[in-house]
């Protein structure tokens, strides 16, 4: 359940309501919930040391014995203490790995083919490949890693003994004919994410693409696509307010 909305509402001390709460607090103002059983973080790690003594087996079940809802205070809050952790740990920018359609074919132009990793077919390999009857059964039946994979949605951990749990994943690649050729550009992924792995190896390369990659991520932003999408396809008169 999400309760949304802005400060001094009482979305906190509604949420306290519920039964045998516990709650996450990663903003101040937990005073008016006093006697509420909380932690107070201020951290990534702290936020995911605690979500693992509510989820790890050996304390799973005194959690639930103890606590019947758990409330996170705020989400927001818990969002930007990990995205402090990501750029601190893996550096501010993000270089990006696919394939050569959509908004990617931009992104690859502005940054540059040294500064993006794309793989699988091009929009004329993918005609040409179904033009000549493509099967994605043929993939699985060839390719042992494809194979391995797709079995794994019925037999894998993830399944927890449920069999059917992913099937739906299954039927609509092999049953519906991989509209997307996911599996044609599957070894092309792995390829392609062994490089991005040793690429980041190398920190003052991967820092430099970072950095280009963010100074060319202006062009993208949602002013300029609204714009564009006006000019091209919707043609409305713009409103202007004083």
């Amino acid at each position: 359940m999400l309760i949304y909305g802005g400060n001094s509402l009482g979305k906190t001390a509604q949420s306290v309501r519920m039964s045998k709460p516990f709650v996450i607090a990663a903003e101040s103002g937990l005073n008016a919930t006093s006697n509420i059983p909380y932690a107070r973080i201020t951290s990534w790690a702290q936020f995911i040391k605690i979500v693992k003594q509510f989820t790890d087996k050996g304390t799973v079940d005194k959690a639930r014995e103890m606590y019947d809802t758990i409330i996170i205070d705020e989400m927001y809050a818990v969002s930007l203490l990990c995205q402090d952790y990501v750029i601190a740990t893996y550096g501010n920018g993000a270089l990006t790995l696919g394939t050569l359609d959509g908004a990617n074919v931009e992104i690859n132009e502005r940054v540059g083919d040294n500064n993006s990793f794309i793989f699988g077919n091009h929009v004329e390999d993918v005609e040409r490949i179904k033009l000549n009857g493509y099967s994605p059964w043929d993939e699985y039946n060839s390719n042992q890693k494809v194979r391995r994979i797709l079995d794994s949605l019925f037999n894998g951990p993830w399944c927890e003994g449920k069999n059917d749990r992913f099937r739906s994943i299954f039927d609509e690649i092999m049953n519906r004919n991989d509209e997307y050729l996911i599996l044609k550009d599957f070894d092309s992924y792995l390829e392609e994410s062994k490089k991005i792995e040793e690429y980041y190896l190398s920190k003052d390369k991967w820092y430099a693409s970072s950095v280009v990659n963010i100074a060319k991520s202006g062009y993208f932003s949602s002013d300029r696509t609204i714009e564009q999408y006006n000019e091209d396809i919707w043609h409305l008169e713009p409103i202007k307010f004083n």
